[in-house]
């Protein structure tokens, strides 16, 4: 089978990385909690092998059979997340109930839920396009009806980051397939008061927010942010080395997860940024490629929606972590700690690397 051995190249090395930088920023909690050095890169490899079970099955599925059976797909994403809100038994952490076990796998329904949003969104735009060009305001507002409810579904959780990214997903999936700029700006325009109310709404988003505007009156809400610029201060050019951060020794939370950028960084420095961005660039530009080659408008728009979600998580995971951004949970794709954002991801690369193996090859719509 011929697929983008590039992108499927850099996938591959991203997980090494991944699992190296999880093994150094995990090293100490992993001996104060369980007393094993190793217990979460073996739970980690685990995951690895699972999640490359389903990415070997898509890679070898048509997208187009993935698509068409959409439907099933949405309906469990929309069942396992009105569970969580639902059923009070379900384990709350942090204050937010988001994971759900099944058959002993912990999986987040918000990413399902994500990329079956992005294969809707893939075929409808496909089959909307002209009506898009044209500002047909009737056929938008009938497209954004099933994302805006399953969005609003993961708000209820709460998870307000990723109802967030998915909103920034669709948005540019619609302006990248032809929505005129007035109506992206009229979508823009809306969806900007509505995160406003729902941050001032959320004690805990609004005390991130003035933490993000003046960490030097909030510092128990800055903590993080400052743990992480240290992290990334103290790496400078070349970094202190694998395995000598400081931060990981229970100054920064959630090191290999949450905040495994800022270990990267302090322990490769800006060489190890750099290539790390570089990764991600040539991922994003080989998922462009794929999109350009795509055999039909679905495949073109699908690949183009995990592209986006790929630059939007890499981008925003960097952001919190150099506090561009207020501090929030995004893990880095591919690298970071978990089994179920790993899972989707994998699944997301099967399918876009589905689509590469059609390139040239022209489908009637």
């Amino acid at each position: 089978m011929k697929f983008d051995k590039v992108a499927f190249g850099v996938m591959l090395i991203l997980i090494g990385i991944g699992l190296v930088m999880i093994y150094s920023a995990s090293l100490e909690i992993a001996k104060v909690k369980y007393h094993s050095s190793s217990f979460f890169l073996m739970k980690q490899f685990m995951r690895i092998g699972f999640a490359f079970i389903f990415f070997y099955l898509v890679l070898n599925v048509d997208y187009h059979w993935l698509v068409d059976r959409n439907r099933i797909f949405m309906i469990i994403a929309v069942g396992l997340l009105l569970y969580l809100i639902v059923n009070n038994g379900v384990s709350s952490i942090k204050g937010a109930k988001r994971w759900v076990s099944l058959f002993g796998v912990t999986i987040q329904p918000s990413d399902m839920a994500k990329m079956v949003l992005i294969m809707y969104m893939g075929k409808m735009i496909s089959k909307n396009e002209k009506e898009l060009e044209n500002g047909n305001v009737e056929s938008l507002l009938s497209m954004l009806v099933v994302p805006a409810v399953i969005i609003g579904l993961i708000i209820l959780q709460p998870n307000f980051s990723t109802a967030a990214i998915v909103c920034s997903i669709i948005g540019t999936m619609l302006f990248i397939g032809g929505l005129r700029l007035r109506f992206f700006m009229m979508v823009v325009a809306l969806a900007i008061p509505a995160a406003i109310i729902l941050v001032l709404k959320a004690p805990y988003r609004l005390a991130r927010l003035k933490a993000f505007l003046s960490p030097d009156q909030f510092l128990t809400g800055s903590y993080q942010a400052n743990q992480s610029l240290i992290g990334l201060g103290s790496g400078g050019i070349e970094g202190v080395g694998l395995g000598q951060s400081s931060q990981k020794l229970l100054y920064l939370p959630e090191p290999f997860n949450d905040f495994i950028f800022s270990i990267l960084g302090e322990e490769f420095g800006f060489i190890g940024i750099t290539v790390v961005f570089a990764l991600f660039a040539i991922l994003v530009y080989r998922g462009f490629i794929i999109a350009s080659k795509a055999p039909d408008r679905l495949g073109h728009h699908l690949a183009i929606g995990i592209t986006v979600m790929f630059a939007f998580y890499f981008f925003i995971h960097s952001g919190v972590v150099s506090v561009l951004f207020p501090t929030t949970g995004i893990p880095l794709p591919f690298i970071s700690y978990g089994g179920s954002n790993l899972l989707f991801n994998m699944i997301a690369m099967g399918i876009l690397l589905n689509i590469s193996t059609q390139a040239g090859r022209k489908i009637i719509p």
